[in-house]
């Protein structure tokens, strides 16, 4: 038994030898939990990028400083007054004069940089060895105890997972990186011609910026961003997220490299950016990739998350290809800009359906879109819209209006509506559903700031499905609403309270029916939070959860949680929790953010009955040196066995150790 702990602690060990600051630190120091909960995978992508990426402050136009770095009107009003009174920036700490709430300086802080000397009369071999960003990341973890597909033998891979990152960057200059991303139990598998190198996934990219009249060259993964995302929606976040009012408004980034370790979303090929006058610009790429599918008669779905536990798993590795071509292009000033999009996409095999949302009959070789979209700011009001069409003119249409209402309140009013059969593969907006297809709706946000002390965000949407989707027979149609707020009660003490309710309409047959009836499903959340500055570097928190949903009969799922904190910057960081909760089913499980070893956030869906504790200790040392160690116990008193299938293993307890090792060069 010591053995074995021995080599689980050694496996886990997480070795980052890195000159960059850590995700989890980077977002607890803009983000309460509250708000990382609330946030989307999409949403903690881009505020990451945006933070390794940041924009100089001097040269973002007003426009682009609100959508960009998530301001109100308000705000931009106050950046603008100062930008009159004092001129550009010297230092970013200047942010810290402005009128704003501590939050947001953090967050623009995070965001921006001020060019400290002209780094155009560098060299080439200065610029090289004086990179913003240079680390490499190596992490290797194992579950205990081990589950039914390893001690049985059916996964042929060994039980570890892996990931390295690599990148050496330097801002408005070049950026390069290496991403491998390898799964537990999954076989080692190198074929060349199906693109596979043995890791499950692999990115990487080479960029230039600045170069004459090209703006961005990328060769390798990469995204695109315009508009509304109808059409180039990759690394958006619009949605139902944290923020009514940025969750529906988010800036034309254009091309970006992609960094992630997820297996989907992605371009993959040659990018560039060309800048043709001072205010019109084109954007052109080709992409050529494989894709994991599943084949079924003359149909087939992708499958991003394929694992290949053993040999006969290897037909569906790389088994597609995927060809896609476009660009836009566009025109822009200080307050207005507008882009045509285009995009074609050729798959190697036809498919029939290709949207498995809704029930069509198509043969579907080939996606063609193309799009226009515009943003306007006058004063106290922005606009941006998009409108889009593919192949077989079907539309779909996006359109949002933000104002700036009263000093401290801010609206936010989106309208979609999106076709039946509308296609395209790389959308990305503001849904209701899993795909901008089969949609109408109309949103809803406000954004209460009246002082220091309150915060209130308030939505609510309305949602149509015009045809059948998956699981349902016709259409159906919902609303939903939630509430977030918090209150200073004095320094040092907070209370947050959110509160939700969705309704949504589900074709459901009961036990003594095999006909489904048009039903409502019903959720309604509740979250009270109370938090406790002890001391200077202690803090204590005590949280209540409910989940209640109703389809027949009322269910009702809740948790209690409590979180003690000691941070002293000089060497120790402490953080413990201890949760109880019951969640008699899987539609009353319930959310709450972990603190935790890995360079992104941990959101574990709670449900069953049970409790959970763990706690996170870091140690500093040296010079930015660091290791920390982590220990978590779970119980599940409802259960004999955790997991299912593969999955599962004896016992109803689970444990998770690990330890990670931060060296700064």
């Amino acid at each position: 038994m010591k053995t074995n702990l021995t080599i689980l602690f050694l496996l886990l060990v997480n070795i980052c030898i890195a000159q960059m600051i850590e995700d989890e630190q980077l977002l607890s120091k803009v983000f309460s939990d509250e708000q990382l909960e609330l946030m989307s995978q999409r949403e903690i992508d881009y505020w990451l990028e945006l933070f390794h990426h940041p924009k100089n402050i001097n040269k973002l136009s007003l426009c682009d400083a609100q959508v960009i770095l998530a301001l109100t009107y308000d705000e931009v009003e106050v950046l603008s007054n100062y930008r009159k009174k004092f001129g550009k920036f010297v230092l970013v700490d200047e942010i810290d004069r402005l009128n704003w709430s501590i939050q947001t300086k953090e967050r623009v802080k995070k965001a921006i940089y001020v060019a400290k000397i002209d780094e155009s009369n560098m060299s080439v071999k200065q610029r090289w060895m004086s990179p913003d960003q240079h680390y490499l990341m190596l992490n290797t973890t194992v579950k205990y105890p081990l589950s039914k597909g390893f001690t049985e033998n059916y996964y042929q891979g060994v039980p570890l997972s892996s990931q390295l990152r690599f990148k050496w960057k330097k801002r408005n200059d070049y950026s390069f990186a290496l991403n491998l991303d390898h799964n537990e139990g999954e076989i080692w598998f190198w074929n060349h011609k199906q693109r596979s190198y043995g890791v499950s996934h692999a990115s990487g990219h080479i960029s230039l910026y600045n170069k004459g009249i090209f703006s961005k060259i990328c060769l390798g993964d990469y995204q695109m961003i315009s508009g509304q995302g109808l059409v180039f929606g990759g690394g958006y976040f619009l949605g139902k997220g944290s923020d009514p009012i940025l969750s529906v408004i988010r800036g034309q980034d254009g091309i970006r490299e992609y960094a992630s370790m997820s297996n989907a979303g992605f371009m993959r090929g040659m990018a560039t950016s060309i800048k043709i006058t001072k205010n019109l610009s084109t954007d052109l790429f080709l992409s050529s990739k494989r894709l994991n599918v599943n084949f079924k008669d003359k149909d087939f779905t992708i499958n991003n998350s394929l694992v290949l536990y053993d040999s006969t798993l290897i037909g569906r590795k790389n088994n597609l290809s995927e060809t896609l071509i476009g660009g836009r292009l566009g025109w822009k000033n200080d307050t207005f800009s507008t882009h045509l999009n285009f995009m074609q996409v050729n798959y190697s095999t036809p498919r029939e359906g290709l949207n498995h949302d809704i029930r069509l009959s198509a043969n579907i070789q080939s996606i063609r879109n193309m799009s226009l979209d515009m943003s306007y700011r006058w004063k106290n009001l922005y606009f941006i819209s998009e409108v889009a069409n593919d192949l077989n003119n079907n539309y779909a249409i996006s359109t949002s209006l933000f104002i700036g209402l009263l000093k401290g309140v801010d609206w936010s009013v989106l309208y979609r509506d999106y076709d039946v059969a509308y296609q395209a593969p790389y959308s990305n907006s503001v849904s209701e559903g899993s795909q901008v297809s089969n949609e109408q709706g109309f949103y809803m946000g406000f954004k209460v700031n009246p002082n220091k002390k309150l915060n209130m965000t308030f939505f609510f949407d309305v949602f149509k499905f015009p045809s059948s989707t998956y699981l349902n027979n016709g259409g159906r149609e919902g609303n939903e609403w939630k509430l977030n707020t918090s209150y200073v009660l004095k320094k040092g003490q907070q209370i947050h309270f959110v509160c939700s309710y969705k309704e949504k309409g589900r074709f459901y047959a009961n036990d003594s029916s095999r006909v489904k009836q048009y039903t409502q499903e019903h959720w309604v959340k509740y979250s009270l939070k109370y938090s406790l500055a002890v001391t200077k570097f202690l803090n204590w928190s005590v949280r209540g959860l409910v989940t209640q949903y109703q389809l027949g009969q009322w269910k009702t799922g809740y948790m209690f949680l409590q979180d003690v904190g000691y941070n002293n910057p000089m060497k120790w960081n402490v953080f413990t929790r201890i949760a109880m909760f019951y969640s008699p089913s899987y539609e009353t499980r319930l959310y709450a953010y972990e603190k935790n070893l890995r360079y992104s956030y941990s959101f574990p869906p709670y449900y069953g009955i049970g409790w959970k504790s763990y706690i996170l200790m870091k140690y500093k040392f040296g010079r930015g040196n660091s290791i920390q160690a982590r220990w978590a116990y779970t119980v599940f008193n409802d259960l004999q066995s955790v997991g299912s299938t593969w999955n599962s293993s004896n016992g109803n307890t689970i444990q998770e150790v690990g330890v990670q090792l931060f060296l700064k060069i």
